[in-house]
C-alpha cells in the first residue's frame, strides 16, 4: 500500500468499514490491546483478522473492542495484505 492509498485514521464501527491492508488498533476501555494490518474480513460475522508486527494473527470482534484506523505508517519493507486481494473478504459459505 503506498502513501496515497493510506486511509485517514478514525473510529470504525463495523467490518464493512475495513479493507485488507488497513492498519488498525483494537482497544478496550481506552487501553490498546492489539494493533496490526487487516488480513481478512468476515462482514457477515462482523469480525476480522489482523496480523500483528510480530507475525501473530488475531481475530478482532467489534462487540468486544473499539476499533480505530491506525495513525502509524506501514512498514515499507514488508508486503501488505492488500497485495493479495484473494484473502480480503471471506465468503459467507466459509463461515
Amino acid at each position: 500500500m503506498n502513501k496515497a492509498e493510506i486511509r485517514p485514521p478514525h473510529k470504525l464501527f463495523r467490518s464493512q468499514d475495513i479493507l485488507a491492508g488497513d492498519l488498525v488498533e483494537a482497544r478496550k476501555d481506552g487501553v490498546l490491546h492489539f494493533s496490526g494490518e487487516v488480513a481478512e474480513v468476515h462482514p457477515t460475522m462482523d469480525l476480522f483478522w489482523i496480523v500483528r508486527d510480530d507475525g501473530i494473527r488475531r481475530i478482532i470482534e467489534f462487540e468486544r473492542f473499539e476499533v480505530n484506523r491506525s495513525h502509524r505508517e506501514p512498514d515499507a519493507g514488508k508486503p501488505s495484505m492488500a497485495d493479495d486481494r484473494n484473502i480480503s473478504y471471506a465468503s459467507s459459505a466459509e463461515s
